[in-house]
């Protein structure tokens, strides 16, 4: 199976503090159905929560700078998840231009380590702004458990391509 032609899940919600537990809940069941390794769900479900949140908190931070208009809470946000033999793709489409950014907090700080924790639990992870539409994905590549990193095959051409041809993903919050 060659990476992308696995499979694949998208879910589209407002960016509501209440919708990351969905978000979770989610991701769990669908890796679960597809018979992921135990490792790779528990790493993809704090992952998705945690890029799931950043999505949410910064709409209603920065709604004047929402693609929906300035409507903040009002905007939606929508997950995607792309599994094949050579790992896990996680993404969380947002309406917000502005780029992630790794905290420096220390171990007194109430937030922060949102980013720091996707590193550290992903092969890599970055952002791509669309090139239709407004806003961004953030998104993590997970190797599968035990097979070290396989995703070096996928250069940064290859998985902007992946994120940006869903175009389900991007047409869910754009319209």
């Amino acid at each position: 199976m060659t990476f992308g032609r696995g499979y694949q899940s998208r879910l589209e919600l407002d960016s509501q503090p209440t919708s990351v537990r969905w978000v979770r809940a989610h991701t769990e069941g669908v890796l679960r159905s597809w018979s992921a390794p135990e490792a790779l769900v528990e790493n993809a479900v704090l992952i998705v929560s945690e890029l799931a949140t950043n999505a949410v908190q910064h709409a209603a931070d920065d709604s004047a700078e929402a693609c929906d208009g300035g409507h903040g809470t009002g905007s939606r946000f929508a997950v995607g998840l792309w599994m094949a033999d050579s790992g896990l793709v996680v993404a969380v489409y947002d309406q917000m231009r502005r780029p992630p950014v790794q905290q420096k907090s220390s171990l007194e700080s109430d937030g922060g380590r949102g980013l720091a924790l996707v590193d550290a639990l992903s092969a890599r992870w970055g952002y791509a702004y669309l090139s239709q539409g407004y806003g961004k994905l953030v998104y993590a590549v997970l190797s599968p458990p035990g097979q070290g990193d396989t995703t070096v095959a996928l250069m940064e051409p290859t998985l902007q391509r992946l994120l940006t041809a869903d175009a389900g993903l991007l047409a869910a919050v754009s319209a």
